[in-house]
């Protein structure tokens, strides 16, 4: 790190984070950043905060932030979350957002989540995880759908409902696939499985609404 900024003459308004593969940070915030960030004549860059946080096999970092406490939220968020590096990374976001996120508001967001390459793969990188918003009222709630589409939620839920409809759960069946539906509204193959809910409910009336809508 001291390597590359040392050779930079615009070192002062950068910032960059590196981990390496023992999860080690290094990570630097140019002295004005922040002096960028309130001349008023950089439009794109006025207002807000600029610093960094690391831990072990992490890294948050940002300018244009509503104060601190954007990136201490994300790392503490990404530490006590549980679940995948997706779903990790995904808290994080929401949590940096919760105490304002950037000054300049919203339209985009991204989670990319990589695994090591095997040996004599001719794969340049494997993508886990690979989803994005490029623009949106809340981005990150589109993002966490998305995610969750790709996690396989919906199926999930899904064949949550099918166990509890056979123990006779049939509420809790209807509100699961309800759940399923929310992340993925267009799925006909759900909206089939929320009408065999119905169906097992006794209520035939919207089972036959669903089936039209599939």
């Amino acid at each position: 790190m001291k390597k590359i900024t040392d050779e930079d003459p615009g070192r002062d308004t950068r910032q960059v984070a590196v981990i390496d593969a023992r999860g080690r940070s290094a990570v630097y915030t140019g002295k004005r950043v922040i002096d960028r960030n309130n001349d008023p004549k950089d439009l794109v860059h006025l207002g807000g905060y600029a610093g960094h946080v690391t831990g072990e096999n992490f890294s948050v970092q940002g300018n244009t932030l509503a104060s601190d406490e954007v990136v201490k939220a994300m790392a503490a968020a990404y530490e006590r979350s549980k679940g995948s590096m997706a779903e990790r990374l995904m808290d994080a976001l929401d949590a940096g957002q919760s105490k304002g996120g950037d000054t300049r508001g919203m339209e985009s967001a991204g989670l990319l989540v990589v695994k090591p390459i095997p040996p004599g793969s001719d794969s340049t990188v494997e993508r886990i995880v690979d989803v994005r918003v490029d623009d949106a009222e809340n981005p990150f709630k589109e993002l966490r759908r998305l995610l969750d589409m790709t996690l396989g939620v919906p199926q999930k839920l899904s064949d949550r409902a099918a166990t509890l409809a056979k123990d006779g759960r049939h509420q809790e069946a209807i509100a699961e696939m309800q759940k399923a539906l929310a992340i993925n509204p267009r799925a006909e193959n759900l909206m089939y499985a929320l009408a065999q809910r119905y169906t097992q409910a006794g209520d035939t009336t919207k089972a036959l609404e669903q089936l039209g809508m599939a």
